[in-house]
């Protein structure tokens, strides 16, 4: 007798925490997904919105269990079916969201496996096919069965999935350099393959599996208290793991907030320096060179006139060096400009004073999709490859063009100069050229420049 209710009560208590931790998971993550998903670039967290449907919907499913064995046994015999058959239902439909969170993060991170979408069509049909073929039997073995099935055709396949998806994402949390992330992940990786053993143990009686139809007897034999404590471990340990993933999005945030704070006092140190030279080290030499203008009048005609003419000009090149290195200083005023503006001022600037015909196309260009960050980086990728062309290709025109295409801005710049003449060094060898490299890189696009002696250099950058 006492064993009878130890395993009533605690079987009952099983689904009342269980659907806690489970409905808690689900609940935390959607929140946490709502507000950071679009600053995260981990591949995770695109389909983690999946992974919290299967906690609300499997928690919910199992206070149903919860309240139909503990709290309204006595319920009319319609009500407390139908109540049963809802549980049924949406424990199905958290497994569905299991799986499908595995088919999404391996499609997400294998591209080339998309043709895993149809499996969970596949499973999910499978299932609801036998569900329904096997209606003839008495209503509570037919509710039993379609509960069992759901664990061996969805929940068991699913978790499996999903513990091999979340191997492969290792590597990106190892990259974040936090061990408790690292450990995290593979806890997480450990319930999820332990829960889908666990599903997969309670086999089917293959033998009778034809017959148990008509006949209306059971095709799984009945699940061990022992085997459902197991899983409820196995589920708190899931919850547990994953919820310490979410914490990425606060740490994430965190970091961003860090590396504006850093952005914004790089800016504010090279606007310091900026004036600092404009206003020090510029004036001292225009003081300088209107001095050796009045010792040029004062001296005429006189060797010596030449020779300081010559130094003259050579402090005129000085200070304009020091004025386009200023304006490179300077950043783009992010909040004012638009990316079209940005380079169209730019084209002014460097048109008045070289011999450049820059030509430029807009095809396209929807410039609100662009934040601050991508028009200062476009901006001075522009700027670079603008006054490498008029420095050193010997060029007499250069054509630009900015298009999109699926998600991405393309930019060409195409120039009739003499070309590049060591092509295997051109991302190394000059400090501009790195430059762009690196803003390429993290903007997370593309680069390909393409040149041959004589006949003009090319570059087509793609970014998001």
């Amino acid at each position: 007798m006492f064993q009878i209710l130890f395993t009533k009560y605690s079987l009952a208590m099983v689904d009342f925490f269980g659907g806690l931790v489970f409905f808690l998971m689900g609940f935390v993550i959607i929140l946490q997904f709502l507000q950071y998903y679009q600053k995260s670039n981990l591949k995770l967290v695109s389909s983690v919105w999946l992974l919290s449907l299967f906690g609300l919907l499997h928690g919910t499913a199992k206070w149903f269990n919860f309240f139909l064995s503990f709290v309204f046994n006595d319920l009319p015999g319609d009500t407390f079916y139908f109540l049963k058959m809802t549980a049924v239902i949406f424990t199905a439909l958290s497994f569905i969201c299991l799986y499908l969170f595995g088919v999404e993060l391996l499609v997400s991170t294998f591209k080339k496996y998309y043709y895993l979408r149809i499996t969970a069509v596949v499973v999910t049909l499978l299932w609801l096919s036998i569900f329904l073929l096997s209606y003839p039997k008495e209503l509570n073995v037919w509710l039993d069965e379609g509960l069992a099935w759901s664990y061996f055709l969805l929940a068991f396949p699913g978790a499996i999935l999903v513990s091999l998806a979340l191997i492969t994402q290792i590597t990106d949390f190892s990259k974040l350099q936090i061990p408790k992330l690292s450990k995290a992940i593979y806890g997480a990786t450990a319930s999820f393959m332990l829960y889908g053993l666990s599903t997969g143990m309670l086999l089917p009686n293959w033998n009778n599996f034809f017959s148990a139809i008509p006949n209306g007897t059971a095709v799984f034999p009945e699940s061990t208290p022992a085997l459902q404590f197991f899983r409820g471990l196995c589920g708190i340990g899931m919850a547990y793991f994953i919820l310490l993933i979410m914490e990425i999005f606060n740490l994430e945030n965190n970091k961003k907030l860090e590396l504006a704070k850093t952005s914004q006092a790089v800016l504010e140190e090279r606007d310091r320096i900026s004036r600092d030279l404009h206003d020090g080290v510029i004036q001292s030499l225009y003081g300088i060179g209107l001095s050796m203008e009045i010792a040029i009048n004062k001296i005429n005609p006189n060797p010596c006139a030449n020779q300081l003419e010559y130094v003259m000009n050579g402090l005129n090149e000085t200070i304009a060096s020091i004025r386009n290195y200023i304006q490179g200083l300077n950043p783009v005023e992010k909040h004012t400009y638009t990316l079209r503006e940005a380079i169209s001022a730019l084209i002014r600037e460097l048109s008045s004073h070289s011999n450049l015909i820059i030509n430029v196309d807009w095809h396209d260009q929807d410039q609100h999709q662009l934040t601050s960050d991508q028009v200062d980086h476009i901006y001075h990728i522009v700027r670079e490859s603008l006054y490498n062309v008029a420095k050193h290709s010997q060029a007499t025109e250069a054509n630009m063009t900015f298009e999109t295409r699926k998600n991405q801005l393309v930019f060409y710049l195409v120039d009739n100069g003499i070309g590049i003449k060591n092509k295997s060094k051109i991302s190394s060898s000059q400090r501009g050229l790195r430059n762009i490299y690196e803003r390429v890189e993290q903007l997370g696009g593309t680069i390909t420049v393409g040149s041959k002696e004589g006949a003009g250099t090319s570059i087509k950058i793609s970014v998001p």
